[in-house]
């Protein structure tokens, strides 16, 4: 059983930056007041996730893992979606969103001191949930189904107030 644990979570830990990427573009359509954007490039995601998880799930047999795969390809296609409206027409004309593609030092210093330490307990979260899973996986299929559903009925709970 712990073997489900790790074939579904180590996929879904090596697509975390693209999750990170798709908070931050979806972050800033929301800071800009654009939440129909952000609405529709979420919506986009679950509809490709649930398309990608019967083809990674059952056509390319890949079990546990295929979903967790699937999950992070829609991700990627989420990040491109994003980029995608990030860089279109109305937005750049309207914010200057190009301007913005130079780093500079002292700025990213100050996004970074006070970026990381709000959002690594969110980034750990995902390890912490892939050790919890094991545990009762250990003992059989049954007990870590049954966590896995308890933990997404938490998370419909938790999550909102993080703003996911």
């Amino acid at each position: 059983m712990i073997d489900c644990a790790v074939e579904f979570w180590f996929p879904r830990v090596l697509a975390g930056p693209a999750g990170v990427a798709l908070w931050a573009l979806a972050s800033f359509f929301n800071g800009i007041g654009h939440t129909r954007i952000t609405l529709l490039l979420m919506g986009s995601v679950a509809v490709v996730n649930a398309a990608l998880n019967r083809v990674f799930i059952f056509k390319l047999g890949l079990g546990v893992a295929g979903a967790a795969w699937a999950s992070g390809a829609a991700q990627l296609f989420g990040v491109c979606l994003a980029l995608a409206l990030f860089l279109s027409a109305p937005i750049e004309r309207e914010y200057h969103s190009h301007r913005q593609w130079r780093p500079r030092a002292r700025e990213l210093g100050a996004v970074f001191a006070l970026g990381v330490p709000m959002e690594l307990p969110v980034a750990v979260d995902p390890v912490g949930l892939a050790l919890f899973q094991a545990m009762p996986s250990a003992l059989d299929a049954i007990s870590g189904a049954a966590t896995q559903i308890v933990m997404m009925l938490t998370c419909i709970a938790y999550m909102p107030s993080v703003g996911a």
